[in-house]
């Protein structure tokens, strides 16, 4: 996507905030017989310029640690005390889904991170026993 001429639909406000589709500044005219118009072009499919608010978001320059610090890092304390856990991620195809959740040899990805940490509070944990339960998961094309 990055190498390719696609328009960017995604407008990172701030952490929690982000535009779909934003209006790109020459939206707000057109020239037509070489006179600017103050209309939009009709022939133009229309920008949906919607905002929408989250919990956290996270742009194409985040790295995986700070994913995983911000959304899941602190699914482990729950964890540790009994409760069942998920991590969910959902976007469009491309939008880096898979390598957040597996990294790479030199970025690890959440799946690894939150294991790490795991066993990181197992092991300070001295009179507790712990059974550890994982699964991954992958629905691509409504396909598991």
């Amino acid at each position: 996507e990055k190498t390719g001429a696609y328009d960017n639909i995604i407008s990172v406000i701030d952490r929690n905030m982000l535009i779909f589709d934003p209006k790109d500044n020459d939206d707000e005219c057109f020239f037509f017989k070489g006179k600017k118009q103050g209309r939009r072009d009709l022939n133009k499919k229309a920008k949906k310029d919607k905002t929408f608010t989250f919990d956290n978001i996270y742009d194409a320059d985040s790295t995986n640690q700070e994913i995983f610090e911000g959304t899941t890092k602190n699914v482990v304390g729950t964890l540790m005390e009994g409760y069942n856990c998920c991590v969910f991620a959902y976007g469009a195809t491309g939008a880096g889904k898979t390598f957040t959740m597996l990294g790479a040899k030199d970025k690890p990805g959440i799946i690894y991170l939150t294991m790490k940490e795991i066993f990181s509070k197992v092991e300070e944990t001295d009179d507790t026993s712990f059974d550890i339960f994982m699964s991954y998961l992958e629905v691509y094309n409504e396909s598991i």
